[in-house]
């Protein structure tokens, strides 16, 4: 299991976390604080917010580990 700290800026960086996220075969989770949300739902990751949040997802999903290395906290 990978955990990755992350920000995203814009709307569009969630939108496109939301569609690699969305070609992943396992769960992708999202949390913040006590809130958590699947990574695959976007009105769930944005009723997040625009602070920082820990996803968590399996190993192996190098386009899913570069592009959270770019939101890196």
């Amino acid at each position: 299991m990978m955990k990755a700290l992350v920000k995203f800026n814009k709307v569009e960086d969630i939108v496109n976390f939301v569609k690699i996220a969305g070609e992943c075969k396992d769960d992708v989770t999202v949390r913040k604080g006590r809130n958590e949300t699947d990574g695959k739902s976007i009105m769930g990751v944005f009723a997040l917010g625009f602070e920082p949040v820990e996803i968590e997802y399996l190993e192996g999903n190098k386009r899913l580990d570069e592009y959270l290395s770019a939101y890196a906290v």
